[in-house]
């Protein structure tokens, strides 16, 4: 082929480069036909630009041919219609296909499908979920009821030392090795005052002295100077030996009957027999228990305080007695009847001192055991909140996959055809639970579970614990409380899907059968209908334009497991009744679908025009007839889920660059207002620009119309959008940024012609120059903002467009403003002729006029030719 008139080369499509809605770019590769030849051309490249309003012009004296490769190219590339489509081809005669003008096809084929189908994730939920909800049952239901509950209580209580025996033992210790307690130490030390008297007796003048003196020794152990009224609170410098002690005990008492009472309410949580419900009720009753533990330790401790000033002052008088005894002349008449005496007072005294300091450390216990008792009460008080957020978050998990199990079985397959399913009779139950009964779901649960409800149950037992072992808390139930809950959720129901994997291998044609029989009248009759439902929704008329249908345009192709080549008993009556009912089915047309649980039905059928260079209004009409019908009757296929519908004819690109122009010159006069939005974030603040257009219908009424939105940002996102763009971005392209609006003023004319008039109203009533300088100053506003350089540049070569068109000066005066009714006449706009015409019509300095020029040529949007031609001009007028 004859390229650039070299006989030599021929063409060939390399690469594509780029391609948009408006425009294709594509490099095509130039190599000698003969490379052996001497002198032969080098291989080299030229890369075109294919515009949509001008498909084969302006490619600087191609061969045609390349014109061909590029409206080829720009055809099926660049249509969304033509992206989406399944086929653009003739399956059996091809010699009846009618290509365009330039060999592009024309018929497409639409596609109907139905199938017979077993909804296998569906059913394999709805049984995952009902296990995954006996599991909860069998976690939260105990197997066996505490019938007393108060007094599991008391044992319980007693064995986790938590009675006041236990807790003032507690609170006494000394000697934690031993066991020794505090009124072990104190009868201690009286019982060694007593040894030391009898090993080295003082004298009869010294014994009160000495008695005295290890009184007062041992009563520092009982200090206490410190008036904060938390026993924990009080300093070590103000407390005596004893007093310490204790403070110390309880200080460590408290955490540990803590983690005691957690460790007990794991286990009962835990114990099949007793579960939740026991462990929430023992919380209740053992804080009745501490109130009145406290109750019984205030009411002796108020009782035995009274009691301290008679015990001293009888302890007192003893040593006045002894002291009078020493003293006592008579006594000396007698050998041995003054010791004697004064032994017997000194019993009294080590009696007084001895029941002085019991009663003493009796109410000093009592104290810091009903310090304990409060803040064990706190404890219980997060403890029942943390058991009520578990029973809540259990009735929770059980009421989600109750809910879920539901769902599977009540929402419905979108599928053509024919779905075996049987749901089952639904039962409510008292409580407003809805169950299934004897469908589908409980033949399959009972053949892969077995009775869930027995306690003995080996699956869901070993799935329970493999539940708990995957989510780390190792066979402990009440460990789940703090488990993230989408985790739980996760792990419960995958674990038990796994029991039902074998759901995904069962066949559908074992159940086709198995419902309808196998050779019925029942099952022919089944699959006719279903082969009927796979019929394409549209098909014009015959005689529609430009389209031709003939029967053996039309083929079945049916996608069954081992295609044409059954194994199964099941597989073989299938397809021997397929042949039977079916006309026209070859082994040929019989796929292999490779899925057990469906069968397809595909038919296909020549439809109607597509991309036609005359004729597309008529079908345009029928497009938009069955676009009213709504989403089902979608001519590409009959899926039912399709929301969005495709343009199938896309403006050209002059009518967007209007369009864009119409924006930008709106929106710089003030006909097209803003609204800002600015959220701000941490790296940065995005601000979003809504453009709403204000206008007057033709009967003068005010009206207004949203025409969509700009996102500016800044900060450190700005920054790294400015690095990602290029500067190869086109400015004579409407940005893509701006594609909702332009397409709003393609598709409504009306609105744009409302607009367009408002922007010419501003001109006579302003003239050329004023609103040439309120759109450059509007223009040099917006390059303050972060819209980036892929807005401003095509909004800049808008303006600068239109004040070309206006013949706007920068130069000439401004003129002043006009006699109301006077409008200042406006000339009439010069043709566009690329900025090259004379200085009436030139914008700026000849630096920038050339530089323009250069920018438009460097777009793609003149020719070299042309190029010289104005560049010229221009200086022409140095």
């Amino acid at each position: 082929v004859a390229v650039d008139n070299r006989p030599n080369a021929y063409a060939s499509l390399l690469e594509l480069n780029h391609y948009t809605d408006t425009s294709t770019t594509f490099t095509a590769q130039y190599k000698p036909d003969q490379p052996g030849i001497e002198n032969a051309d080098p291989p080299f490249r030229y890369t075109y630009l294919v515009d949509t309003s001008s498909p084969v012009a302006n490619l600087g004296g191609v061969d045609k041919m390349v014109e061909m490769i590029g409206h080829s190219v720009f055809l099926d590339l660049t249509s969304e219609f033509q992206r989406q489509k399944k086929s653009n081809r003739d399956n059996f005669d091809q010699f009846l296909t009618n290509p365009d003008d330039l060999g592009c096809a024309q018929n497409y084929l639409a596609m109907g499908l139905a199938a017979v189908h077993f909804p296998k994730d569906k059913v394999l939920h709805a049984c995952a979920s009902r296990l995954a909800r006996q599991i909860l049952t069998r976690w939260t239901e105990p197997l066996s009821r505490v019938s007393n509950v108060g007094a599991f209580t008391e044992q319980e209580l007693g064995r986790l030392g938590l009675d006041v025996d236990n807790v003032q033992r507690g609170v006494q210790v000394a000697n934690i090795e031993s066991g020794e307690l505090l009124r072990d130490v104190a009868l201690a030390h009286w019982n060694g005052v007593n040894r030391s008297y009898g090993a080295a007796y003082p004298g009869h003048d010294s014994v009160g002295a000495f008695l005295m003196a290890r009184q007062a020794e041992h009563q520092t152990r009982f200090t206490d100077t410190d008036p904060n009224p938390d026993i924990l609170a009080k300093q070590r410098a103000n407390l005596g030996e004893y007093l310490f002690q204790m403070q110390q005990n309880l200080r460590g008492l408290l955490p540990a009957k803590e983690h005691a009472l957690r460790g007990f309410l794991s286990e009962c949580v835990n114990d099949p027999n007793r579960r939740h419900g026991v462990a929430r009720a023992f919380l209740d009753h053992a804080q009745e228990r501490f109130r009145a533990y406290i109750n019984e330790l205030g009411r002796l401790r108020d009782e035995a305080q009274p009691t301290m000033a008679p015990v001293a002052e009888a302890r007192d008088s003893q040593i006045a007695e002894i002291n009078r005894l020493a003293k006592d002349p008579m006594l000396t008449l007698i050998m041995g009847a003054k010791r004697k005496e004064i032994d017997e007072k000194k019993e009294e005294y080590l009696t007084r001192a001895r029941q002085w300091e019991s009663t003493l450390l009796d109410i000093r216990t009592a104290e810091h055991a009903i310090y304990f008792y409060t803040g064990m009460l706190g404890v219980l008080e997060t403890l029942k909140n943390e058991m009520d957020a578990y029973i809540e978050r259990m009735r929770g998990l059980e009421a989600f996959f109750l809910k879920e199990e539901q769902t599977a079985i009540e929402n419905p397959v979108d599928v053509n055809g024919l779905v075996i399913f049987d749901r089952g009779q639904r039962v409510e139950q008292e409580n407003g639970q809805v169950t299934y009964v004897g469908g589908d779901i409980d033949k399959r649960y009972t053949a892969y579970v077995g009775n869930g409800a027995d306690p003995g149950n080996a699956t869901v037992n070993t799935t329970g614990a493999d539940i708990l072992t995957e989510l780390g808390t190792g066979g402990n139930i009440y460990g789940l409380r703090e488990t993230d809950l989408a985790r739980v959720k996760s792990a419960v129901i995958s674990r038990c899907r796994t029991v039902f994997r074998a759901v995904e291998q069962e066949a559908v044609l074992d159940k086709f059968f198995e419902r309808f029989g196998i050779g019925t009248d029942r099952a022919v009759e089944e699959l006719r209908r279903i082969h009927a439902l796979s019929q394409p929704f549209i098909h014009l008329a015959q005689n529609a334009p430009n389209y031709k249908h003939h029967q053996n345009k039309e083929q079945t192709i049916v996608g069954v497991m081992h295609g044409p080549e059954p194994r199964s008993d099941a597989e073989q009556v299938f397809m021997k009744m397929l042949k039977e009912t079916v006309q026209g089915i070859r082994d040929g047309q019989i796929t292999n679908a490779g899925e057990q649980h469906q069968v397809l039905f595909l038919r296909e059928r020549a439809a109607f025009p597509l991309r036609l260079l005359e004729g597309m209004d008529n079908y345009r009409f029928a497009y938009d007839q069955s676009k009213a019908a709504g989403a089902s009757a979608n001519p590409i296929h009959t899926r039912k889920d399709v929301k969005e519908w495709l343009r199938i004819a896309p403006p050209s690109f002059e009518d967007q660059k209007s369009a864009w122009q119409t924006f930008c010159v709106g929106w710089a006069c003030g006909v097209i207002g803003e609204e800002k939005d600015t959220k701000y974030t941490a790296a940065g603040a995005k601000e979003t620009i809504r453009f709403i257009a204000s206008y007057r219908d033709r009967f003068g009424m005010a009206k207004s119309d949203p025409l969509g939105a700009f996102v500016s940002i800044t900060g450190d996102l700005a920054k790294l959008r400015q690095e990602a763009e290029t500067e190869e971005e086109q400015a004579s392209r409407p940005p893509k940024e701006a594609r909702e609006m332009v397409l709003l003023l393609c598709d409504q004319r009306v609105l744009k012609e409302q607009i367009d008039r408002g922007i010419e109203a501003l001109l006579v009533e302003n003239g050329v120059q004023q609103l040439g300088q309120k759109l450059l100053a509007h223009v040099e506003t917006q390059n303050a903002r972060n819209f980036g350089r892929a807005i401003l540049r095509p909004y800049q070569q808008a303006i600068t467009d239109y004040l070309e068109q206006i013949n706007y000066n920068p130069e000439a005066p401004v003129p002043s403003a006009p006699i109301m009714g006077n409008p200042i006449p406006v000339a009439a706009p010069a043709p566009n002729n690329g900025g090259a015409g004379g200085g009436g019509a030139s914008l700026g300095s000849l630096k920038e006029r050339l530089a323009n020029l250069k920018e438009l040529l460097a777009d793609g949007l003149i020719t070299e030719a042309d190029f010289e031609a104005r560049k010229a001009t221009i200086l022409s007028e140095v």
